[in-house]
């Protein structure tokens, strides 16, 4: 519909859009200025319906019309009990920080004109209730004069945050960002808690909703409690950093969600990594749309992590979950963490999981989903470089994981493992689906199956004589326990059967006609771990330091991020008490010097204690822990033309890591996760080429003589772009061209570091045509030219005093491309078009 406007007579004379498609947004807020002369537009706080908020510009004229006229009634202000005219009163004079409204809206070159919503309310539920499918209507309990709406599949819940603007003072008590984009009731498990809420004053929930009565959208200061289905296991950190064109950016973490190992999307404002996740760990996720939003801890409550006892309510089954065993790095604060890693047979019976030696009992066992999907978790390779290969594996059942596991030893029947089980449960307390993280390794080809603890690395059994044994073993056991591995290992080791065995004396007796008792020496061990995997095993608590050889490379004690390597040999320390001593691989990072010597790189990374460190990086390295997380900017500088591209690139080989960034002091940075041995290469080395509006990348520049070569797309004089084309500002004059011809078309520029790149490294070059003037008078964008001079494609030449104008030898004529006459067809200036090389006047 539309606004049409009529003379005293009756005739149109102007029409403007009322209302188009509904097009919805909720305005929590706005500012007004003041003006004597005119009504001025306010700045408004957005939230649209896609859950961006946005500040736009309202035309503050016509949308108070539009509030005028909801009632019918013009220029009585509007008796609405929802809506008021936008500054009407001295206390919104200068805005207003809860305005906290639905509208429709048009739009016209970036101004809003806004109508009021009728059929919207606004709802103040108390603190623990809970929007979801048991709670689907809402009612106006706010003004209470307009009826109960119910959500159904399409509608939209928002939520959002109260914060602090310029008129808050101390209290949270505006809307300042959403956090959840959630469609359709069903899908939807939100709270409304004192904390979500703030301060905000009339209301938790501002709903819109249709003539019949369903909710469009509602806008819900409360928390996302998420459900099960959100629930994911967290693989990795956050990496590949994007900044979008919507000003969002962008993540990418793996993690293990309904049964698969999949690759996630996180979207956030900040330049910061994407914080909150937690690596090995169970979460919660909260989606807005496609994206992960945020990432929350599962209560220790609800996570279940022994399986002596039976499953009460829990949503998440985590048992092994020990932090210095295996493939898991750290315990976070997630759960609690409980007993040893789970350690014997694994079986499969129908629907049930168990293992026959969690916590010394045969355990409760895990009832599974009919159609419980399973991932793998486990090291695969060959003898040599199954360390290497950690591999995450979907499988389609449980069985088919168990049926992938690598068996721990294969002198025992069954399947046995060794690891930690993870599961996402229902309300009964069945599996939906399964995470089986095995810490025996998958030999493949070319070396045989280990078939003791740690991959074979662990030598159990030792006779010394006949009569005088030593046993090691790895890990705290009980005297229970460890009466029972003994006996084991000496009957696996020796054929017997063990009659009795006394582990506080270490008195054994066999069975049969053998009469002398055996003494057992037993030992613990600990195991010497290079990043996550055992190399070999030492004495637990010994009396002296134990020298450990290690492979060719570099190596932090796992825990420090950044120091000197170690390289050959590891002491470990006497009196060990730790089961694991753990190394993890240590990789250099350099950065090279500018051409002047100095070094302008900053790089940044979070220490043990998570607290960020900084290090200004000359010639010379620093080792980081493989999977350090390296922020990169620039320092400040006197001549900002230089040092503000970086990538990173392998040190030996050159070979590119990562794209150039633009990394300026104090603005953008760029970030990797170490690897391998990198080098930082500043951007002084480079220049960022563009020929005629095409990008031809980053090119490199010799330092000795400061010049970068490229192709020239056709062999043309060529000048700056910007630049006044005068003699001393041509790019060259080898050959009396601007660039040196070195034949097939490949020229030579000399970058200057005074004019020839502007602040971000860019180097911006145009065809040029060549002005020879005898006569008259001819100015280049506006300033006097020269004969002599290069003019660039775009460049608008101006005439007067002259006869003729040439192009290439061509006369300019009224209608060419580029050409403008004066009213009698003279022509008074021209715009240098893709091509030109020569424009002669007199």
């Amino acid at each position: 519909s539309y606004n049409v406007y009529l003379d005293q007579y009756g005739y149109a004379i102007g029409v403007d859009l009322f209302e188009g498609t509904k097009n919805y947004v909720f305005i929590t807020g706005y500012d007004r200025g003041k003006s004597h002369i005119s009504v001025k537009t306010a700045q408004a706080g957005a939230i649209f319906l896609d859950g961006r908020m946005e500040e736009i510009t309202v035309n503050v004229t016509d949308t108070n019309k539009n509030i005028d006229r909801m009632d019918g009634v013009v220029n009585n202000a509007c008796s609405d009990p929802y809506f008021e005219l936008w500054g009407a009163t001295s206390a919104t004079a200068n805005g207003k920080l809860n305005e906290n409204r639905w509208y429709t809206y048009t739009e016209n070159n970036g101004v809003y004109t806004l109508k009021p919503c009728e059929n919207m309310f606004a709802t103040n539920l108390a603190n623990g209730t809970v929007i979801k499918s048991a709670y689907v209507y809402l009612d106006d309990t706010v003004k209470n004069v307009r009826s109960r709406a119910y959500g159904n599949d399409d509608s939209i819940y928002i939520t959002v945050e109260p914060g602090k603007v310029d008129e808050s003072g101390s209290f949270n008590n505006a809307i300042t960002d959403t956090n959840g984009l959630y469609t359709g009731v069903q899908n939807v498990d939100i709270e409304m808690t004192t904390a979500a809420r703030g301060d905000v004053s009339e209301a938790n929930i501002y709903t819109l909703y249709d003539d019949d009565h369903y909710i469009i959208a509602s806008i819900v200061l409360g928390e996302a409690q998420g459900s099960i289905a959100n629930y994911a296991y967290i693989l990795g950190e956050a990496k590949n950093e994007e900044l979008r064109s919507d000003g969002y950016y962008y993540w990418q973490f793996d993690a293990v969600v309904g049964g698969e190992k999949v690759t996630l999307t996180a979207k956030t404002k900040y330049t910061s990594v994407f914080s909150g996740i937690r690596p090995f760990h169970v979460q919660e996720l909260r989606y807005d749309g496609d994206y992960v939003t945020a990432v929350k801890d599962v209560d220790n409550s609800k996570i279940y992590t022994n399986n002596s006892f039976a499953i009460n309510k829990q949503d998440v089954y985590d048992v092994g979950h020990v932090h210095t065993s295996g493939m898991d790095t750290g315990n976070g604060t997630g759960c609690t963490l409980g007993g040893t890693r789970i350690d014997g047979s694994i079986v499969l019976e129908g629907r049930t999981l168990y293992t026959t030696n969690a916590y010394g009992t045969r355990d409760v066992g895990l009832a599974l989903a009919s159609d419980a999907k399973a991932v793998l978790i486990q090291y695969e390779g060959t003898s040599s470089n199954y360390m290497d290969n950690r591999t995450v594996s979907n499988c389609g059942s449980v069985s088919e994981a168990i049926g992938r596991l690598a068996d721990r030893d294969t002198n025992k029947t069954g399947t046995q493992f060794k690891g930690r089980i993870v599961a996402v449960l229902n309300s009964a307390g069945v599996a939906q689906w399964v995470v089986i993280i095995s810490d025996t390794p998958l030999i493949i080809g070319g070396g045989s199956t280990p078939t003791t603890p740690g991959g074979g690395l662990l030598n159990e059994f030792t006779m010394i004589d006949p009569t005088h044994y030593t046993v090691r073993y790895y890990g705290y056991k009980t005297l229970a326990e460890l009466q029972t591995y003994v006996t084991e290992v000496v009957e696996r080791n020796t054929g017997m059967t063990v009659r009795e065995y006394n582990p506080a004396t270490g008195l054994l007796l066999f069975d049969g006609t053998i009469a002398w008792p055996v003494q057992v020496t037993t030992q613990r061990m600990a195991a010497f771990k290079i990043d996550g995997v055992v190399k070999q095993y030492v004495n637990y608590n010994n009396a002296s330091a134990q020298s450990v050889s290690l492979p060719t490379g570099n190596y932090l004690l796992k825990g420090t991020v950044a120091g000197t390597p170690i390289t050959t040999t590891y002491s470990v320390p006497a009196n060990t008490t730790a089961d694991d001593i753990e190394l993890v691989t240590a990789y250099s990072v350099e950065a090279t010097n500018n051409y002047d010597g100095t070094a302008r790189t900053i790089i940044s990374y979070t220490d043990a204690n998570n607290v960020v460190q900084t290090i200004t990086q000359a010639n010379g390295s620093v080792f980081f822990a493989k999977g350090t997380v390296l922020t990169v900017k620039g320092q400040n500088q006197s001549n900002p033309a230089h040092g503000t591209f970086r990538r990173f690139e392998d040190r030996d080989t050159g070979k590119a890591l990562s794209d150039f960034r633009l990394v300026a002091a104090g603005g953008n940075t760029m970030t990797y996760p170490v690897q391998e041995n990198v080098k930082i290469t500043e951007s002084t080395n480079y220049v960022k080429l563009i020929i005629n509006g095409t990008d031809y990348g980053y090119k490199p520049v010799d330092i000795s003589t400061v010049a970068a070569t490229f192709m020239a797309p056709v062999d043309a004089e060529f000048a700056l772009q910007g630049s006044l084309y005068t003699t001393g500002n041509l790019l060259s004059q080898a050959s009396g061209k601007s660039l040196a011809d070195l034949g097939s078309g490949a020229y030579t520029y000399t970058v200057r570091s005074d004019n020839h790149a502007d602040a971000n490294g860019i180097v911006n070059i145009v065809q040029a045509a060549k002005l020879t003037i005898t006569a008259g008078t001819v100015t280049v964008n506006g300033q006097t030219a020269a004969s002599g001079w290069l003019v660039a494609v775009g460049d608008t030449l101006s005439f007067a005093g002259v006869t003729s104008v040439q192009v290439d030898g061509t006369p300019l004529v009224a209608g060419a491309p580029g050409v403008v006459t004066d009213t009698n067809g003279k022509i008074v200036s021209y715009t240098i078009q893709a091509g030109d090389a020569a424009i002669s006047i007199n």
